[in-house]
């Protein structure tokens, strides 16, 4: 397909809410407050039988505590927070937001192979 002409257009001096410098909307995040809050009263330890230590255990803490894991940097967990937009927790464990249906996140490979054959 070929680009309508307005796409190509330069932006003009009239036209302020373009041609002034927008704000990162993550600068704002700082004072952003909730207008109600959740608090996890106790997490289970016990890995299940299908998950495992790393990235996807760390995603299920965040999103049900949102918080950020023990000993994760900075950038990690910048990464960790982009991506959990396509996560969420149902009944304890970690699904992934997908369509038609979601999908349940399982991270241990000997399980995958198991479920597979």
């Amino acid at each position: 397909t070929l680009p309508d002409g307005l796409s190509r257009r330069p932006i003009s001096e009239e036209e302020e809410e373009f041609y002034n410098e927008q704000e990162d909307f993550d600068k704002e995040e700082p004072l952003i407050k909730a207008c109600f809050r959740t608090e996890l009263i106790s997490q289970s330890s016990t890995l299940l039988e299908w998950e495992e230590q790393g990235f996807w255990l760390d995603l299920k803490y965040y999103l049900e505590t949102m918080k950020q894991p023990a000993g994760m940097e900075l950038e990690d967990f910048n990464k960790l927070k982009r991506k959990s937009a396509n996560f969420f927790i149902q009944d304890g464990r970690l699904m992934r937001r997908h369509s038609p249906t979601t999908q349940m996140v399982i991270p241990k490979i000997a399980y995958q192979k198991d479920l597979l054959k």
